[in-house]
């Protein structure tokens, strides 16, 4: 497990309205008493649970019919403390990384061969977190390649593929206590929310499921 911090400035009311762009505007109903309450705070602790589960996932990089894969499970954690009123962090983010759940690598087409990996796959290490564009976040991570001996075009003829590491930029929505405040309208595959908990709940449709908890710091 890997820890690392950053600074960064979070836009989070951008975030939510990105968010609830898919939420029918006749289901916007707010409650004004959580409304009332999260509009008192200045600061809010996010404690932040990403879990990615990927039952294809590609593990070894190449073309030419490489074509490896396993069912992957990885996750990551980030605390950070954002201004409502700065839309800046206060102080420093910290970030955990796990080791990734490599579960029977394979090749995508089940006659062939599997692969023999000589070295592990991470799914993804944080390195930073930063501005994106519109309000988002940009969260930089890397992703391991295993290096491993494969087959090509389901021949039977094995080569060796290197391990390889790829930075990877990723769009990343900080959303905003306001939607603590309109359950109702964002239930679904994508955003669920418990206000009771203070909790929201997102999915990018790409295997991750990222858990946000809100608490009042200041």
């Amino acid at each position: 497990m890997k820890i690392r911090q950053v600074r960064s400035n979070v836009l989070a009311t951008a975030g939510a309205v990105a968010l609830l762009a898919t939420v029918p505007a006749q289901s916007a109903d707010i409650d004004q008493s959580v409304m009332m309450k999260w509009a008192t705070v200045t600061q809010i602790n996010y404690a932040i649970i990403g879990e990615y589960d990927g039952p294809h996932t590609r593990i070894v990089n190449g073309g030419g019919g490489i074509a490896d894969e396993a069912a992957v499970k990885d996750r990551v954690e980030i605390d950070l403390r954002w201004d409502q009123t700065t839309a800046q962090l206060v102080g420093e983010p910290t970030f955990k990384n796990y080791k990734s759940d490599v579960v029977n690598p394979r090749n995508a087409e089940p006659k062939c061969a599997p692969p023999v990996l000589s070295s592990a796959y991470e799914h993804f290490t944080i390195e930073k977190l930063e501005n994106g564009l519109g309000g988002a976040l940009q969260l930089t991570g890397t992703r391991n390649y295993a290096a491993a001996s494969v087959t090509t075009f389901c021949t039977g003829a094995r080569v060796a593929v290197p391990a390889k590491a790829v930075r990877e930029p990723t769009d990343f929505v900080l959303p905003g206590a306001i939607l603590l405040a309109m359950p109702a309208a964002v239930q679904g595959n994508i955003v669920s929310i418990d206000a009771k908990s203070s909790t929201i709940v997102t999915k990018d449709g790409k295997g991750w499921t990222w858990t946000f908890k809100l608490t009042p710091a200041k």
